[in-house]
């Protein structure tokens, strides 16, 4: 997405793409350590382990709609969110076997860095922003390394439902700010961030 600025470098407008796709894809490069433990910190906490598709949280989310009887519980990966991203269909059993054989695939062909990279790249936060570059210089006006804790914990909450937790209304900050929370407990929990830093986030 080209931004254009005056001769101060101020913020004038964006230009969006003619599919309507939105704002940003912006590439990510070194991926920051912050963000990518706030983004699996809910997203998908056993990343580093598993080959794409999660099979505990399968097993869990297969059992919590079997036995209530209504779907509760997706268990997509980031990997299989990246294959949705990049081909986006209906929400049916088989096209959550087409995400899972993909990401799988994805995993093993290109490591899990770079799938995370690319879920980094495409992930929608909201207000048609995309790629959490984009979405740092959307809401804060910074770059990526940058970001506090906070800011962070509060991008990584969107991806989930963009729509209910936009920023930009007080309703959806609201969501945000609660799931940011959730976050930044993870993070203290699993001594990723220390109690001073949890505490000013």
């Amino acid at each position: 997405t080209p931004i254009l600025l005056d001769r101060d470098g101020g913020f004038l407008a964006q230009i969006p793409a003619p599919d309507e796709a939105g704002f940003g894809y912006w590439e990510v490069g070194a991926l920051p350590p912050r963000v990518v433990a706030a983004t699996v910190a809910l997203e998908d906490r056993r990343f580093w382990l598993h080959p794409g598709v999660d099979p505990v949280a399968l097993a869990r989310a297969l059992w919590q709609n079997l036995s209530s009887g209504a779907r509760i519980s997706g268990a997509s990966t980031v990997a299989m969110q990246v294959a949705r991203m990049q081909a986006p269909g209906p929400r049916t059993y088989l096209n959550k076997a087409r995400e899972a054989a993909t990401a799988l695939f994805l995993t093993l062909r290109y490591g899990r860095e770079a799938t995370l990279r690319q879920y980094l790249r495409l992930a929608p936060y909201g207000n048609d922003s995309h790629g959490i570059v984009h979405a740092a210089r959307f809401y804060f006006d910074k770059p990526v390394a940058d970001l506090s804790w906070a800011e962070i914990a509060l991008l990584a909450a969107i991806p989930q439902a963009p729509s209910r937790m936009n920023p930009l209304s007080p309703d959806g900050r609201a969501r945000a700010v609660a799931r940011g929370h959730r976050i930044l407990d993870v993070l203290l929990a699993d001594r990723v961030i220390a109690p001073g830093e949890h505490r000013l986030a």
